[in-house]
């Protein structure tokens, strides 16, 4: 989630599992005026499993303006680049706070030609999905 405020986000976990837990998010990194924060994934498949738990649901109030994003590890976890190397969570969190503010259409096109640049000649890993929704 990217917001104009680095105000703690208060929010509400709930699975089958423990119930409904208040947790409060924290902003993680920033750039200019906006910030990042971060809910954590559940570790598991999203397709068929042996173990299949149930998601986590969150619930929270967002502002116009705030952007969220969700994304399958494969974009951070493709080798590319000057040195061959992943491309990492840390860098796709700045990619997000930094074309948060373009219109949704535009970002778009930036996280496909970062990606198409980042991977070159090395070939596509894994499965890439990123979604973003602006509030």
């Amino acid at each position: 989630i990217v917001k104009k405020s680095d105000a703690p986000i208060q929010a509400v976990a709930e699975s089958k599992t423990s119930g409904e837990n208040h947790i409060q998010l924290a902003a993680q990194s920033g750039v200019g005026d906006y910030f990042i924060f971060e809910i954590k994934p559940d570790k598991q498949p999203v397709g068929i499993s042996d173990s299949l738990k149930p998601f986590t649901n969150y619930r929270m109030e967002l502002d116009a303006g705030d952007t969220i994003y969700m994304s399958t590890d494969g974009f951070e976890d493709q080798f590319g680049g000057p040195n061959g190397k992943k491309f990492m969570r840390k860098k796709l969190k700045e990619l997000f706070l930094t074309i948060q503010n373009i219109p949704i259409h535009d970002q778009k096109e930036i996280l496909n030609k970062t990606f198409t640049d980042w991977v070159g000649n090395l070939g596509q890993l894994d499965d890439v999905c990123v979604m973003g929704v602006k509030v």
